[in-house]
């Protein structure tokens, strides 16, 4: 939903900080999301090397 920031803050420095704000906010959530996606590609390979050697060992 795109609410037009001019209803809220009529200060121009206002809109600025919010703008801001909200793009501090998305790029935290972001880098939060790709440490995640590493966390279990990571997790993943483990395992996949894990299931390769016990089929070697046998």
């Amino acid at each position: 939903m795109d609410i037009p920031l001019h209803t809220y803050y009529r200060d121009p420095r206002q809109v600025r900080e919010r703008q801001r704000l909200w793009a501090a906010l998305v790029s935290y959530r972001v880098q939060q999301e790709r440490t995640e996606l590493e966390r279990r590609h990571i997790q993943l390979s483990n395992a996949q090397q894990q299931e390769l050697q016990q089929e070697q060992e046998r």
